[in-house]
């Protein structure tokens, strides 16, 4: 007997080199956790079922996760983003939704989340981009009538390819959350953002 779909899916891209940081981001500390396990975390406390994408020669796939976090691995993530991206969703191709969600963004907050989720929920055919201060952010939701249009992409640039089609349904969700714009591209951003209090984007 087929398993019955969760209620969506979120999808976690860390299958990056971190070139720019110079070691791998992923393992940075933030108190007793990892960037990686801080992040999964937040996404494990709201949806059903979070599909973490590594490469195939990763050294995290040794590491321990939750029960609903799902490890799927590339061997085209030298090809960029996309390609990640594209792993998790053949993974999550009978989901009604997915929220594909970046591994160096930790300070996203769980009540946001949970919003991004009620509106994949409703049904409305439409991809949701969240908004802070007149900016978009991430993640973004994407509702499965988009899979199609997201297994074509390449490069790396992700889904950001799919918002130049103005064809495209899309829902702006304005949320209080600077924490959908703060990612992590270097040692000294990481540090900046650690040294100030920022423990209230987790939740």
């Amino acid at each position: 007997m087929a398993t019955a779909p969760t209620e969506g899916a979120a999808i976690v891209l860390a299958a990056g080199f971190s070139s720019r940081f110079g070691s791998d981001k992923r393992v940075a500390k933030l108190g007793t956790q990892t960037l990686l396990d801080k992040v999964c975390n937040i996404y494990a406390k709201v949806f059903d079922r979070v599909i973490v994408v590594l490469r195939t020669d990763d050294p995290l796939l040794s590491s321990s996760f939750d029960d609903n976090i799902e490890v799927v691995v590339t061997d085209r993530a030298s090809e960029g983003m996309s390609q990640s991206l594209i792993a998790g969703i053949n993974v999550a191709i009978d989901e009604p939704w997915v929220v594909v969600a970046l591994a160096d963004m930790p300070f996203v907050n769980e009540s946001t989340l949970r919003m991004l989720k009620s509106e994949l929920c409703k049904e409305n055919g439409s991809i949701v981009r969240l908004t802070h201060a007149n900016r978009f952010g991430n993640p973004v939701g994407f509702p499965r009538c988009y899979f199609e249009h997201l297994l074509t992409l390449t490069g790396d640039q992700g889904a950001r390819q799919l918002f130049q089609n103005h064809n495209l349904r899309i829902v702006s969700l304005e949320v209080e959350d600077p924490g959908i714009h703060i990612d992590f591209d270097t040692p000294e951003l990481l540090q900046r953002h650690t040294s100030n209090d920022l423990s209230g984007h987790s939740g």
